[in-house]
């Protein structure tokens, strides 16, 4: 290759100081190494077969574009650009390094172009160089020229002739090598291979309290989610408090036209979204008419094992043809596939068959039967977020649209976390978006059931811990939040077994936030452009991060309501901890990886928009708020600290109200008499609106695994409670219901669970608070239904309370729980007809022919009901409910007419009236019953109903 090319060439370059020099002087020894048949080193097998000129071209090419990057680099660390020529020399020296071969070689090889960071910084430190500045950054260097060399390999016709050279002696080497063992097409191994793999789910992660759950099985346990499909909306990159909108509107970082226009945008697309029903996962796996689709989740949201789930049930079938009738799952973990060391051209096809992996289908075979078409063939694709490095997952996205092309006849489903994707490149190959749903209450319930049937035999303690955490999960929001997520989900199952929620939620959060902090940090992959923080940054020194950027949001003007911090101060928090904790000279970078691993990675914090984030579940945020408060007690155990700057500035803020209690409870494993001190402080204090104080000294009692140890102070807040109901005191809160209902509810935590029945069966009987009486009532119903003496209680307190209130509760309770029971028509009647509340009897009418329309005593019941009860009101709900429910009956035609004239309340015939034109139009006497009516009623108001309808149907015959 002459020498005047290259100088021809590089004048036609948009190229740097060094690049000249360098790629001159190495061309040189280059064509020595040519002409010495040398070019193994830099290409491998496959050389010979090309031009020297070829070989040399395709090289000198590579070189280049290390150098220009290396020199933009050196510009970008704040060197002037005409001095970057000071380290032409020693890069000279760098392009002839073995590492530096060692690093293209590997490039060239394979399929993505990725290029060793380590091996260029490697060879660097061989020559024992002038040192580059600090901000010079290897990894970039390497991700940048990675980039280059596929673009070299894709568009430059010398290098693709190096590239196809090698394929093709790599084929050959490999059909050679595959005389001898090949993988056969044995669907047999392969289904083994499949429930050997994942049929057991394996709870390390999330499982530290020693119980043994081998044996469960997926299927056992798995709960179909729900769907939306996502076209233009993702709901965790779309969202941004309104409030925060606003002021970056008035800050002046988005234009208030332009923003209006895009929120009204994105509104539009948000209810689209929302207006969709949810669909089942599985109905969408079932369509056929979705060929390519993208299952998008959070962390921990079922991605993985619903993938599982489907290739579990044909590898269940025992029976081949039962087998043969559902698609075969082809499944491929995409991390797993990221990792294959595959020189020359990846495809799927050729993993199942090539890869050292679980699952070895001969790929001659699976190729034909993909082409064919006739037998179902499903490819299931796991974990596109997991392929970290960005050129490589864009290589694997290549793979994915080559595959849906090549066997256009298979249907594709593939995986991916929410926060991080790119959805057009699929969405362009046709790929529609579904976004999963979270749990919502019944698929709660049913995972609740399915956990504690699989993983219990006794049934007592079955019952006792399912009901349990069912309790927790429905009385606290903040579980109920973290419940919706099916791994979360999962660990509050595993941690109820010997630990109570929500007293003891704080081990929950730990657990959760350990979860997303060491499980989803996946070997720091996010971190390679420092890999100097391996062993450095792991979960604790996150852990401390997130308490630091928690208490800064805490002590903000806006504190927790607002839940965002900016990014100035989050990467402020974060340089200063990795610089005066772990000693890091340059934290900057460091910084922004970390916020993106955090973000994209463990799912702890989200980006808001503009320049803002925030804890993605509140949750975390109020956990890692009291732990930051607890380690700051720790330091000196000073009571005026947490009175003074926690305790008295926040306790009338709801948003704050869990946090304070989190840290009581924390606080309590170190001194019982400083929580104590705490809730008598509260008790102290006044507010005779919502009683805050009392309830938030009531919480605080409950935060102790054991709240008789606080003695004295446990009395005070249980008093306290009980003044609230209690009509002979000044904090008297009957006034409002739901106040009493808190203090209730709040006042039953206090008791012994053992005398918990007892106490309610007086408090619905004998208390003076008609309140109380309800709410006992409500809560017997709800928790006691299974206790003997309930349905006779509330059978009494319906006949006998003095207030309506109680005896309609009593009346619902009945309904709710004992419908189907022999006696409960009997009893409902019997309300109708002796209560003497006009509102209660009517209600109850309705509830007969609601609940016993077909039972043959009702109709003759409700005729008796319309002539002859002593109430106007009963009277005319039964005559509307003969009309609806019965209006072919003659009788009912009758009945209708004698109401209309004979009944002595006005009210009573009107109702009649307008039943009998509404059902009977049709009748050929109607329009002389209403003529008499019109005319001949003693009611003025019975007289125009009867004229208007007559008007109405005259006029709709003369339109007929």
């Amino acid at each position: 290759m002459p020498l005047e090319w290259i100088a021809g060439w590089l004048a036609l370059q948009a190229v740097g100081a060094l690049v000249k020099p360098v790629v001159e002087d190495f061309a040189k020894d280059l064509a020595k190494d040519i002409a010495k048949d040398q070019a193994k080193g830099w290409f491998g097998k496959g050389v010979k077969l090309l031009h020297k000129d070829t070989q040399e071209k395709a090289i000198v090419k590579a070189v280049k574009e290390l150098v220009q990057v290396i020199d933009e680099e050196l510009v970008s660390a704040k060197v002037p650009a005409e001095q970057t020529i000071a380290w032409v020399n020693d890069i000279k020296q760098f392009v002839r390094t073995k590492e530096f071969k060692a690093a293209l070689l590997a490039a060239f090889d394979a399929s993505n172009s990725a290029v060793d960071a380590s091996l260029l910084k490697q060879g660097w430190k061989s020559l024992g160089a002038t040192g580059l500045p600090d901000e010079f950054d290897w990894e970039y260097v390497a991700k940048t020229f990675s980039r280059k060399l596929r673009t070299l390999r894709e568009e430059d016709s010398d290098l693709r002739q190096i590239v196809e050279a090698q394929a093709a002696v790599d084929i050959a080497d490999h059909t050679r090598q595959s005389l001898g063992v090949q993988p056969d097409f044995k669907l047999k191994s392969y289904r083994e291979a499949l429930l050997e793999r994942y049929a057991n789910l394996h709870f390390d992660s999330v499982d530290t309290s020693g119980a043994n759950y081998s044996g469960v099985k997926l299927w056992s346990v798995f709960v179909p989610q729900t769907v939306r499909e996502t076209r233009d909306y993702l709901p965790h990159a779309h969202e941004i408090p309104k409030e925060h909108l606003r002021r970056l509107i008035q800050r002046g970082d988005f234009d208030g036209n332009d923003m209006a226009l895009a929120e009204e945008l994105l509104a539009d697309r948000q209810r689209a979204y929302l207006d969709q029903a949810p669909r089942s996962v599985l109905e969408l796996i079932a369509d056929e008419r979705l060929q390519r689709f993208v299952i998008l989740g959070d962390p921990g949201a079922g991605k993985s094992s619903l993938l599982q789930q489907i290739a579990l049930e044909w590898a269940r079938r025992d029976k081949p043809v039962d087998r043969e009738a559902l698609p075969l799952p082809l499944l491929i973990e995409l991390k797993e596939y990221d990792r294959w060391d595959c020189p020359n051209g990846k495809s799927f096809v050729r993993y199942l068959h090539d890869a050292q992996n679980w699952h070895r289908l001969n790929q001659l075979d699976l190729d034909a039967r993909l082409k064919d078409g006739k037998q179902k063939t499903i490819l299931l694709l796991d974990g596109l977020d997991e392929v970290f490095d960005a050129t490589r997952r864009t290589a694997a996205i290549n793979d994915i649209q080559y595959f849906s092309n090549q066997y256009s006849n298979v249907r594709v489903i593939v995986t991916s976390r929410v926060i991080g994707y790119k959805p057009q490149r699929l969405a362009d190959a046709e790929f529609q978006h579904f976004l999963l749903q979270d749990l919502d209450d019944d698929q709660i319930n049913d995972f609740l059931d399915r956990w504690h049937d699989t993983t219990f035999s006794d049934a007592r303690d079955r019952a006792v811990k399912k009901a349990r955490l069912a309790k927790a999960i429905s009385d606290s929001k903040a579980i109920r939040e973290l419940a919706g997520n099916p791994l979360l989900l999962t660990m509050m199952a595993i941690l109820n077994r010997n630990q109570e929620l929500p007293r003891e939620r704080i081990t929950l959060y730990e657990q959760a936030s350990k979860l997303l902090l060491h499980q989803w940090d996946v070997e720091f992959h996010e971190l390679l452009s420092h890999p100097e923080l391996s062993g450095h940054v792991g979960p604790k020194e996150k852990a401390e991060m997130l308490r630091e950027i928690a208490y800064t949001m805490q002590s903000a003007p806006e504190g927790l309501a607002g839940n965002l911090i900016s990014e100035d101060e989050l990467l402020r928090i974060l340089e200063t901890y990795l610089k005066d904790k772990l000693g890091f000279p340059q934290p900057r970078k460091v910084a922004r990886d970390l916020i993106e691993q955090l973000r994209e990675r463990n799912f702890i914090l989200c980006f808001r928009g503009g320049d803002s984030y925030s804890f993605i579940h509140r949750t975390f945020l109020e956990y890692f708020c009291a732990t930051a408060i607890h380690q700051r007690f720790v330091q000196k155990l000073d009571l005026d600290y947490l009175v003074k700057e926690v305790y008295e500035p926040h306790w009338r803020d709801v948003r704050w109200h869990e946090v304070l209690c989190l840290v009581a409870g924390q606080v309590s494993e170190l001194s019982i008499d400083h929580v104590a001190a705490l809730i008598e402080f509260l008790a102290k204090q006044t507010d005779t609106k919502e009683y805050q104080h009392v309830f938030m000294a009531a919480r605080c009692c409950q935060e102790i695994y054991n709240p008789q140890m606080l003695g004295v102070t446990f009395t005070i807040t249980r008093n306290a409670l009980e003044s609230l109901l209690d009509p002979r005191n000044s904090t008297y809160v009957s006034f409002d219901f739901n106040l009493c209902d808190k203090a209730f509810s709040a006042l039953l935590s206090f008791l012994p669970p053992e005398s918990i029945s007892q106490w309610l069966k007086q408090q619905a009987t004998n208390n003076s608070n008609d309140t109380v009486r309800v709410l006992a009532i409500r809560e017997l119903v709800n928790s006691w239904k299974d206790d003997p003496d309930i349905l006779t209680i509330l059978k009494q307190r319906a006949t006998q309370d003095r207030s309506v209130r109680v005896r309609e509760s009593a009346i619902w309770g009945v309904l709710k729980e004992w419908k189907d029971d022999l006696d409960t028509l009997p009893f409902l009647k019997q309300c109708v007809v002796q209560d003497n509340n006009a509102h209660l009897r009517v209600a109850a009418v309705h509830e007969v022919v609601k609940g016993w329309k077909y039972h043959l005593e009702t109709l003759p019941w409700l005729k008796q009901r319309a002539i002859k009860d002593e109430l106007w009101s009963v009277r005319l709900t039964a005559i509307q409910e003969l009309a609806g429910s019965w209006g072919a009956e003659q009788d009912s035609l009758a009945i209708l007419k004698h109401c209309a004239v004979q009944d002595v309340s006005e009210w009573v015939r009107q109702a009649a009236v307008e039943e009998l034109s509404r059902h009977w139009m049709a009748d050929s006497n109607i329009k002389y019953h209403l003529r008499q009516y019109s005319t001949k009623d003693s009611s003025k108001w019975v007289q125009t109903t009867a004229k208007r309808l007559l008007d109405e149907i005259e006029a709709s015959q003369t339109q007929d």
